[in-house]
């Protein structure tokens, strides 16, 4: 970081206060990628010759840290809730807990946290210097996201004549001394290293979030130009949840699908794939027709309760699918890789839909993805189905007929009704009139004993899980 003059260096105002610190030294605290390395952080403190010990923390608080930081116990909140310092002042400033619940337990909720986290974020940088104003920070942050499409990991990373260069094209020119120091402190962004210039975004719930307004805004603008470009990092679970739930509040599903469609042969195979993705958390049928999408590149797709419907993908790269009781329509996996995959236990046990394909690993005996292997009864396997349903997978609630699927038999749907009438008797989840059917919302406080069950399995002890054992 270059000063026009020297006092503007922040070493200029140490250079006074140093003398006159007490003999027992001067703890300086700050973010530590505000500067460059750590010798530039040195000379600008102006602390060069002296001896200096430096203490980094965590990136994210404990259990117990991030607790006491908010006032209240981490069990309630959800697993996607990053464990950092800020976001636990912003948790605690909202106040009113039923607005806390509000975020968290309902489907929306997890979108405005995001969209409430990256307003503080501009909003604090803004206040801190207000050469730039909160709007333009935010654009700022949407195109150093879409940076990160192509760089060498998902994360990462983004050099400083990159971010130069995004500012430069949010606002139109250069940035000034005080403008790059912003740049260079932003919130969710952090140093590659100790002696690196690089920058990389240091939490993918940011980082997601971020890509996935830019698919809606590219989408929205009709923006074809990005159609050229060789991405190479999709959207996360997180990403995608987001972009299928703004695109289902418009009602654009079957427009995303003309688009693909329309765009099947473009370049960039990572939007096209994201847009795909994003469907799968729609709430409405998706049906491409007999679509044969190829060369795709795809994060993390689960097929149970799918609903995409004819579309075949070809020659593609996942970095996990989950098949667990998944039968959709008309879909085909062929000639893919796959680098983990939930719902077999060996290329053996492979649905007919799923065709030369390559598997890295799968998924243990251990694990929900082998209970119909595992010689537990219809019972308990219904109820671990049950609590993964509602407390793993994206959304705030399951459908009726979600949760009765694949125990169709007469038999067996007496058996599940028991199971379900438990878990609201024990106050797992609510039952509310949806549309067309029931849907089951989760008690978001017991996610913690619904995890133990599913980890345990028949090692738990909890009181519900030996009630279904005995049915």
């Amino acid at each position: 970081m270059q000063y026009r003059r020297p006092e503007h260096s922040p070493g200029h105002l140490f250079s006074g206060l140093l003398p006159r610190a007490a003999s027992g030294g001067v703890l300086i605290t700050g973010r530590e990628h505000y500067f460059n390395s750590d010798a530039e952080l040195l000379e600008c403190l102006g602390l060069g010759g002296k001896h200096v010990l430096f203490v980094r923390c965590p990136q994210e608080l404990s259990e117990s840290q991030f607790s006491e930081l908010i006032g209240g116990s981490p069990i309630s909140l959800p697993r996607w809730v990053p464990k950092k310092p800020l976001i636990g002042i912003i948790i605690r400033s909202i106040g009113d807990p039923a607005i806390v619940r509000e975020l968290f337990e309902t489907t929306s909720g997890q979108l405005d946290f995001w969209d409430l986290l990256l307003n503080t974020f501009c909003e604090r940088e803004a206040k801190i210097n207000p050469i730039l104003d909160a709007a333009i920070i935010r654009m700022l942050y949407a195109k150093i996201g879409r940076l990160s499409r192509m760089t060498r990991t998902p994360l990462g990373p983004i050099s400083i004549k990159e971010i130069n260069e995004a500012f430069e094209a949010t606002t139109g020119r250069p940035p000034t001394d005080e403008s790059a120091i912003i740049l260079q402190r932003l919130p969710g962004l952090s140093r590659i290293g100790a002696e690196s210039l690089d920058r990389q975004f240091v939490d993918e719930y940011i980082l997601d979030g971020l890509k996935a307004e830019d698919i809606l805004s590219t989408y929205s603008s009709s923006d074809t130009a990005v159609l050229d470009d060789a991405w190479k990092h999709p959207l996360g679970t997180f990403g995608a949840f987001f972009a299928g739930t703004r695109l289902q509040s418009v009602n654009q599903s079957r427009a995303v699908i003309a688009y693909v469609k329309r765009h099947a042969d473009a370049k960039n195979r990572v939007l096209l794939s994201d847009m795909i993705a994003a469907l799968f958390y729609a709430d409405s049928n998706s049906d491409f027709g007999g679509l044969s999408f190829k060369d795709g590149r795809f994060s993390e797709i689960g097929f149970s309760d799918c609903p995409i419907s004819n579309l075949s993908f070809d020659d593609c790269i996942f970095d996990s699918i989950d098949i667990t009781d998944a039968d959709p329509q008309g879909v085909s996996i062929n000639r893919c890789a796959i680098v983990r995959v939930a719902g077999v236990t060996s290329l053996a046990h492979a649905p007919p839909w799923v065709t030369e394909c390559l598997f890295e690993s799968f998924q243990s005996t251990n694990t929900l993805a082998q209970i119909r292997q595992a010689g537990l009864s219809v019972a308990q396997t219904f109820l671990l189905s049950s609590l993964r349903k509602l407390f793993l997978q994206p959304g705030s609630g399951r459908k009726h007929s979600s949760m009765y699927k694949g125990y169709g038999d007469s038999a067996s749907k007496r058996i599940c009704e028991k199971v379900i009438a438990l878990l609201l008797r024990k106050g797992f989840c609510s039952r509310f009139r949806g549309t067309s059917e029931d849907v089951y919302v989760p008690d978001r406080s017991m996610t913690q004993r619904a995890r133990l069950m599913l980890s345990q399995m028949t090692q738990s002890k909890d009181e519900a899980w030996l009630e279904i054992s005995h049915y």
